[in-house]
């Protein structure tokens, strides 16, 4: 009797208190993680919420291979509306602009004001090099992934037999969209002049030596130009001009500089690193608020300095994330998260071709592609459920 008595006690206070608020904020690779695991397992005594500028997040390792025409927009795109419907997850669309974490809310573009008991963050990062002269209103950014329908759509309807197409970034980005336009020009049967223009003396910083290697040999053979060490300056219709005083005419431009922090995080009052991204500790919490956590390209470790922006770090955070969230939510002890060192990048090289680089090894060719559409579409359809 005893028992059942504790029992109605229990879902009593269940019933009475007030459900704790989990709030989303950007569709990243570990939210899409997050989403498909609460249409799996809803949380009791939780309401969810995802706030995202876009209805869509689409799939960065598939991004050149859209832009060639392997994939359709839909085979590498991600309906976060659609999803959160399915999942019991409220969808909010709106830039958040600020977060106030003593008060517990954040503020919309829109001045709509979003509170929470427990925030998530999966921004991204932002696209480097916005400030120059001339990006906005001449060059064809990369970011957000959204801009490539029409960054395609125009590169096929905008360019003449004969055109001058400059990318500015030699990043793995960067080096992609090169063999992807060149693969698609070659479909269209253009004869298309691509320069990689960038401000370092080395292309994929970061990446092995022969990875490097079998990359310019690749670019050689495609005849694709590389212009290193030429920092943009300006950019007017049809002219860039670099800071070493030389100067170029394109036809077309594409930006794919290199990551950089969203200014959210340091303009709410967080911990950042020098470059401006969140600082977390091996939990995935803010280092400030431990009912803050953050997963993806908008954080930075307070102990593991060797992780990069790449999206595998951001995949292998998911379930860590999941998890402490759930166990912070029922006041139980953390998983510590720590990242790995060696991991598997696959760089798209058109026509469906790849490099590949692991432990210091790099293999070019088809089964390098093969592989690597293995696992990009096992991804796409291991969290689409809808």
């Amino acid at each position: 009797m005893i028992k059942i008595r504790e029992m109605f006690k229990i879902i009593k206070k269940i019933i009475m208190e007030k459900p704790k608020k989990l709030l989303l904020v950007g569709g990243g690779h570990a939210h899409i993680f997050l989403i498909k695991q609460f249409a799996l397992k809803p949380i009791p005594g939780v309401d969810l919420f995802l706030v995202s500028d876009s209805n869509y997040q689409y799939y960065s390792g598939m991004a050149a291979g859209y832009v060639e025409g392997i994939y359709g927009l839909e085979e590498i795109s991600f309906d976060l509306r659609k999803m959160c419907r399915h999942s019991g997850v409220e969808f909010i669309k709106g830039r958040v602009t600020g977060i106030d974490a003593q008060n517990r809310c954040v503020t919309l573009e829109s001045d709509e004001i979003v509170p929470f008991d427990i925030l998530s963050l999966d921004t991204g990062s932002d696209m480097a090099g916005g400030n120059v002269q001339g990006v906005v209103e001449f060059a064809w950014c990369i970011k957000p992934l959204g801009n490539l329908i029409a960054l395609r759509k125009n590169f096929i309807g905008l360019t003449a037999y004969e055109s001058q197409v400059v990318i500015a970034g030699a990043g793995a980005a960067g080096i992609e969209m090169a063999f992807a336009l060149k693969a698609l020009s070659d479909i269209m049967k253009k004869n298309i002049e691509i320069t990689l223009a960038h401000s370092g003396n080395l292309i994929l910083k970061g990446y092995h030596e022969n990875v490097r290697e079998k990359t310019m040999r690749k670019l050689n053979r495609d005849k694709i130009k590389v212009l290193s060490n030429h920092k943009i300056s300006s950019i007017l219709e049809k002219d860039i001009f670099m800071e070493s005083g030389k100067q170029i005419n394109y036809d077309f431009l594409i930006w794919a500089a290199g990551p950089k922090a969203n200014p959210l995080y340091k303009s709410s009052g967080f911990s950042v690193d020098k470059d401006g991204y969140m600082i977390v500790n091996s939990y995935l919490q803010s280092v400030d608020y431990d009912f803050i956590f953050g997963a993806g390209d908008c954080i930075s470790f307070s102990e593991f300095a060797y992780v990069k922006k790449v999206g595998v770090y951001a995949i292998r955070e998911a379930p860590y994330l999941y998890g402490n969230l759930l166990r912070f939510i029922r006041n139980e002890g953390l998983q510590r998260y720590i990242p790995q060192k060696n991991y598997l990048a696959i760089i798209s090289a058109g026509e469906k071709q790849a490099i590949m680089q692991y432990q210091g090894m790099a293999i070019s060719g088809g089964m390098s592609y093969k592989l690597k559409g293995f696992i990009d579409c096992r991804f796409m359809k291991k969290f689409k459920f809808y």
